[in-house]
């Protein structure tokens, strides 16, 4: 068995012990852990991928794979895949010469090597960890040790936050329990771990529900209420699986949205508001449920979180004020 280094050995510690704080949030364990290993091992690219129906998708991402999170390539066509078919480390020294290889996605990237290592649970496969370089060569025994080690750690805690999550004091913390969005604190978090990536382009969407006052006046709290997990509904239908959509608290909520290159951000607005903007039934009433959006782009109109939060607020509250509300209409079922 290949011996591990002595600082290897207390890494792995302290990676057991800081995964630990961070309880069941997935996503920022997963953004720990490829952070981490860029640090810890001799790469220039960390990525986890899940497996989603038939595709291999970039779920965290560090260094050179930071602007591809979100990157979804057929399981059938990729070395993830395969290690996840198998369930066995796969070492790839040279994508030129590997035909098991999505070579476009390589090129695209700039990988020439890359290890691929599985995240079990026992017999069930969580996703794989990747780790890559721009550089042609076989990875060390000693890193390739320590990443099945690390991947060891990772997939079990993956499998409990998965399975778990949802009914643990953390989760409670973390998310809004009327609406199930995550809370303030997580998109903080989340979006402080985009903003240190290089070349990713980040467009935060703040959002106010118009009129939650006159609803919870007129139709009582049970309908604003219901009304506040429609509107969660409808965000969470019209953003991509790895978006962060949530709950700021009362009216409020936000977008977090990660792109390699510029998005066309007005189609998304469009997008949002038109899936928002509809009828909600509740019992015995109905009223048209609206939203006022604003929104910012990070780098090319903000250079730092408060700026790019103050930007997206003062677009919001002008949408707010112009915005034209069709009046409440209220009919029995």
């Amino acid at each position: 068995m290949t011996q591990l280094t002595t600082r290897q050995l207390y890494s792995i510690i302290k990676l057991q012990q800081d995964m630990a704080r961070l309880g069941m949030n997935l996503s920022s364990i997963m953004s720990f852990i490829v952070l981490r290993l860029q640090d810890l091992l001799p790469v220039d690219g960390v990525v986890i991928e899940l497996k989603e129906q038939d595709q291999m998708v970039y779920r965290a991402c560090a260094g050179l794979a930071a602007p591809y999170l979100g990157m979804a390539l057929p399981a059938g066509d990729s070395l993830s895949g395969i290690c996840m078919q198998t369930g066995e480390v796969q070492h790839c020294p040279d994508v030129e010469k590997d035909l098991r290889v999505n070579i476009e996605a390589c090129r695209k990237i700039g990988i020439q090597s890359m290890l691929i290592v599985p995240l079990h649970y026992f017999d069930l496969p969580v996703g794989v960890i990747k780790v890559m370089t721009r550089k042609r060569g076989r990875f060390a025994s000693r890193n390739i040790a320590f990443l099945q080690l690390v991947a060891e750690q990772l997939g079990s805690v993956m499998y409990f936050c998965t399975r778990y999550g949802s009914d643990n004091l953390l989760y409670q913390a973390t998310h809004d329990s009327l609406t199930q969005l995550v809370n303030r604190s997580v998109l903080m978090e989340t979006l402080r771990g985009y903003l240190r990536q290089p070349d990713l382009t980040v467009l935060v969407i703040m959002l106010d529900m118009n009129d939650l006052k006159t609803i919870n006046d007129n139709y009582g709290h049970r309908f604003g209420d219901a009304a506040l997990i429609e509107i969660s509904r409808r965000l969470c239908g019209c953003t991509r699986p790895g978006d962060i959509v949530a709950r700021l608290g009362g009216d409020e909520f936000a977008i977090l949205m990660p792109f390699a290159a510029t998005p066309d951000v007005a189609a998304i607005i469009e997008r949002i508001r038109s899936q928002t903007h509809r009828n909600f039934v509740f019992e015995n009433f109905q009223r048209e449920l609206s939203i006022a959006i604003g929104h910012a782009l990070y780098p090319a109109e903000a250079a730092d979180i408060d700026q790019l939060l103050h930007t997206a607020d003062l677009r919001m509250y002008h949408d707010k004020q112009t915005v034209k509300r069709q009046p409440a209409s209220e009919f029995s079922i």
